[in-house]
């Protein structure tokens, strides 16, 4: 697609990825999908949900067997819309 930036490939443990995640999803504008294996970095979350605030399009998809390992006020089932 012209205009449009091409794919990135960043490494761990050489580059920071938490800083360049939290950069990618705070200038999002259309809306974010994130699949994760497991998801338990809170500045990534704090930028998911300011991206949640700003368009209401943020989609997470999380491996449901690792939900099981996290404390959790109520039941979650899979593919449950969380606000």
């Amino acid at each position: 697609m012209r205009g449009r930036p091409g794919a990135a490939i960043h490494y761990a443990p050489a580059e920071n990825l938490e800083r360049i995640d939290v950069a990618l999803i705070d200038v999002a504008r259309r809306g974010i999908d994130m699949a994760a294996y497991v998801l338990t970095d809170w500045p990534v979350i704090e930028a998911l949900t300011r991206a949640d605030n700003r368009d209401g399009a943020a989609r997470i998809i999380l491996d449901v067997a690792r939900l099981a390992h996290f404390k959790r006020t109520g039941p979650l089932q899979a593919g449950e819309q969380i606000s």
